[in-house]
């Protein structure tokens, strides 16, 4: 038992992350269009002051396809490289790849009104796991981020895929895709910096 206990202790801790992220997602769902429409990205209520929108839009869906699609996408992610992201950094670097993605729309994308789901911010997450995890896993890692950059690159050459939107009930949004998977490359390396600045500071 007291073998056990310290594992245990250590699935819980990996775990309450994609759990309280993916709660969140059906929470949203399943509180019905008004409180979607409230929280959704929609780029004339930013602009008016609905700030809470740059994050929460994330958490919003299309239906109960688009939730399991990118819960499961999630759980992905999260078994490959769930041991580089645990703890408070997959929370900062949460909030830093879902602000990125939503300024980049705002700003740089002024045609796109509306966006909704969680694939940025999964684009964002695996490109930052799996660079965290290169030195620990470097197949694995270096697999994913060759997937990840064809993926984006077909995206960007000929649009989302018919039939996953069909799937959803919307659009894809490859900006979105793109912009969260820099968000990803850009806090981690933000968070080396961070290391590097603390090490230098111990040499001191």
């Amino acid at each position: 038992m007291n073998e056990l206990s310290p594992k245990l202790a250590q699935v819980i801790v990996q775990t309450i992350f994609p759990v309280l992220f993916g709660a969140l997602a059906i929470v949203v769902w399943a509180s019905g269009s008004e409180i979607a429409g409230a929280f959704q990205y929609q780029r004339d209520a930013l602009i008016e002051g609905q700030y809470w929108r740059l994050l929460t839009g994330h958490w919003v869906h299309l239906g109960w396809q688009h939730l399991t699609i990118n819960l499961g996408g999630l759980a992905v992610i999260w078994l490959l490289f769930g041991d580089a992201l645990n703890g408070i950094k997959a929370w900062v670097m949460t909030a830093g790849i879902a602000l990125f993605t939503s300024a980049c729309l705002l700003f740089g994308q002024p045609e796109i009104q509306w966006y909704v789901g969680l694939s940025g911010l999964l684009h964002g997450l695996l490109a930052a796991g799996a660079l965290l995890s290169l030195r620990a896993i470097p197949v694995a890692s270096s697999l994913a981020l060759v997937l990840l950059v064809g993926k984006l690159s077909v995206e960007l050459a000929g649009g989302g895929s018919n039939q996953m939107e069909a799937i959803i009930g919307g659009p894809i949004l490859i900006e979105a895709h793109l912009f969260g998977a820099l968000g990803g490359v850009l806090c981690v390396g933000v968070f080396a910096l961070s290391q590097l600045s603390n090490s230098l500071n111990l040499l001191r």
